[in-house]
């Protein structure tokens, strides 16, 4: 959940942890850190790639997907797939889970812990460990919900 005002320290924050886990520092890695922490939500690799051509024309998008496959190794970055379109990246700042109205788009992101008893009981009843980060629930918002006979 990212607020779209993180300060230059926390970026540099972001960029100490790629160097202490031995990632390299390069100048198209840390433009990508910088632009995530400043956006006012989640970007697609192709917006991403967008907004780093003014300062590096070359940049291709095979290399926006492998800096945001290595971010997202280092726990630094996560994505979401947001229904049927590309998935969208953000800076890992709350683990949250993201709502998403189908008739407005409205997006909404929540605490995972609402959630925290679904992944326990499917872990005791099925084994299965969940990772409830990389999608979004689909539904009405409530704005829709109150001018329709949506129920």
């Amino acid at each position: 959940m990212n607020t779209g005002n993180q300060t230059f320290n926390e970026q540099a924050d972001y960029i100490a942890q790629v160097h202490s886990r031995g990632g390299r520092i390069t100048t198209a890695k840390k433009l990508a850190i910088s632009i995530l922490s400043q956006a006012e939500g989640h970007l697609t690799a192709e917006n991403l790639c967008d907004s780093m051509r003014p300062s590096i024309p070359k940049i291709n998008l095979s290399t926006i997907y492998r800096i945001l496959e290595e971010l997202e190794s280092y726990g630094l970055v996560s994505h979401t797939h947001f229904g049927h379109g590309p998935a969208t990246y953000e800076i890992k700042a709350i683990e949250h889970i993201h709502l998403i109205c189908q008739i407005c788009d409205a997006e909404e992101s929540v605490s995972q812990t609402l959630f925290k008893n679904v992944g326990k009981e499917l872990l005791l009843k099925f084994g299965f460990k969940t990772d409830l980060s990389h999608f979004a629930i689909p539904g009405i918002c409530k704005n829709c919900r109150s001018k329709s006979i949506v129920n």
